[in-house]
């Protein structure tokens, strides 16, 4: 992938201008190339997902997936996603997204309000109602709780706390352990909401 092509064939849309500075972006290991794009007055993140990038078909369906998704956060304008300036699914280069950038929260400045304000995304993303967003090949599965993966989980959990015996409270495992079949009945009734994985 040549990416300098790529920034130029995006600059001819319109989005930044001919000179600009960018540098990849190296955290992460989802297979999609990610640059910083800055054209001295906006700095924007740009994703590059290609098949013939060494992306495998089971990446480039999620890629698929968060692609939609974002076309359809423009159409309906969701507040709370993360602003796409440009998105498109071109034969030559890929899916290209472009993103604003956020400045990333340092941990110093991390906190409780903070905290709130990231759950509350959440559950307000996680709240649209699934007719409203029309997800390609998006299908429902019920919710099943292997009861040999949650056993074996629960022992796993119970080794480690018996290795921490005074810092947690192993009623609270045992608690949740024997409870946990009683989580499918709510989360199987209806409405039905899309969760992560969906997009």
């Amino acid at each position: 992938m040549d990416i300098t092509h790529i920034i130029k064939y995006i600059a001819k849309k319109g989005i930044w201008g001919e000179d600009v500075t960018y540098e990849p972006i190296t955290l992460g290991a989802s297979g999609a190339k990610l640059f910083t794009v800055n054209d001295g007055n906006d700095k924007y993140v740009l994703k590059v997902s290609q098949e013939s990038d060494g992306c495998d078909k089971e990446r480039m369906l999620s890629y698929r997936k968060e692609f939609d998704f974002y076309k359809i956060s423009q159409k309906l304008e969701l507040p709370f996603v993360p602003e796409i300036s440009y998105a498109e699914e071109n034969p030559e280069y890929g899916i290209i997204l472009i993103m604003r950038y956020y400045r990333p929260i340092g941990h110093e400045e991390w906190n409780v309000d903070l905290q709130k304000e990231a759950v509350d995304i959440c559950a307000r993303l996680n709240s649209i109602p699934v007719e409203k967003l029309e997800i390609p090949g998006l299908k429902w599965n019920p919710v099943q709780i292997d009861k040999e993966f949650t056993r074996n989980s629960y022992q796993a959990w119970v080794e480690v706390l018996e290795e921490h015996e005074e810092k947690f409270d192993r009623n609270i495992l045992d608690i949740i352990f024997e409870n946990i079949g009683k989580v499918c009945p709510v989360l199987n009734s209806d409405p039905q909401y899309i969760c992560h994985g969906d997009f």
